[in-house]
């Protein structure tokens, strides 16, 4: 897990903080996972049984990684993932990874609502530009490829 701190953030003032994963492999063959779950993109659905509960949501809102399995199981010999360097970009901003916005109804804690998928998208962007320039990942990728997934929240 790396934890970039700087503007990133969950969604709610009590989220965990923002963090993203990543699975070693090549140095050249690269798969960015966009991790689902759920938009919130009102006071109910960030808040879905109001203000001083704390209760559900219709989206996720702590950085939290899925399981070893599917495309994070290296040692599946299925996989066609499993010498790839994978970067699980974690979501918990309830703004399909891009968002940049402070709403006008707060969570639970009475804190003001922030947005700031754009934030933390671009940290793990520029944690990667580094990694290319320190050497740990190569300058020009062999393979580059963008995956997403989608979840449902209850």
């Amino acid at each position: 897990m790396i934890f970039p701190g700087g503007e990133t953030r969950c969604l709610k003032s009590y989220s965990t903080p923002y963090a993203f994963q990543v699975h070693k492999g090549a140095k050249d063959k690269i798969l960015f996972y966009f991790q689902g779950g759920g938009s919130c993109w009102d006071e109910k659905s960030t808040n879905s049984s109001g203000r001083g509960k704390k209760q559900g949501t219709y989206c996720r809102t702590d950085a939290v990684p899925w399981p070893i399995y599917g495309v994070f199981d290296k040692s599946d010999q299925r996989n066609a993932y499993a010498d790839y360097t994978i970067v699980n970009v974690l979501y918990c901003s309830g703004d399909n990874h891009a968002g940049s916005a402070v709403r006008d109804y707060a969570d639970e804690d009475d804190v003001f609502i922030e947005q700031r998928g754009a934030a933390n998208t671009e940290a793990v962007v520029q944690w990667v530009q580094a990694q290319q320039l320190g050497g740990d990942l190569a300058v020009k990728f062999e393979d580059f490829v963008i995956m997403v997934s989608e979840i449902l929240i209850r």
